[in-house]
């Protein structure tokens, strides 16, 4: 028995988004020490220390602009999408969807896995991770709530 509403998040943009604020506010603690305690810098070391500035608002921007999901069941065939980036979000709602998992490799070679949906708006990632049967779980859940089982 389903209990409702099932809500469901992808959580993964959001730990990238706090990694690099993270990230900046580091580059502001060794910004302050560079220009404290080297009164005279050598001649690369502003260069260094911008490259460190660039890279984390550039990795800061990449951040904000993934897309972010809460996908809410509230009850048989009535599925809420709220999905987009920091900036934009966006509703939309929907009787019926597929679901499906994508079985990828990270950096590592690791095997990693997303689990996709077809949302109003297009393909969205409902969960993504290292452990293919939770995400089954999770597809089985989804399925068993939009069809009332």
């Amino acid at each position: 028995m389903t209990h409702y509403p099932l809500v469901i998040r992808n959580k993964v943009p959001l730990v990238v988004r706090g990694f690099m604020v993270a990230f900046l506010a580091f580059t502001a603690l060794l910004t302050v020490l560079v220009v404290r305690y080297n009164p005279e810098p050598r001649q690369w070391t502003p260069f260094i220390v911008l490259a460190f500035w660039v890279g984390g608002f550039g990795g800061l921007l990449h951040a904000l602009y993934q897309e972010a999901a809460v996908i809410r069941i509230s009850g048989p065939g009535s599925i809420h999408v709220e999905r987009g980036n920091a900036f934009r979000r966006e509703q939309r709602w929907a009787d019926r969807t597929r679901l499906w998992i994508e079985d990828t490799v990270d950096n590592d070679g690791v095997p990693y896995f997303k689990l996709w949906m077809d949302a109003p708006g297009g393909r969205l990632i409902v969960k993504e991770g290292s452990s293919r049967k939770r995400l089954e779980q999770i597809q089985r859940q989804i399925e068993a709530a939009v069809s009332g089982r």
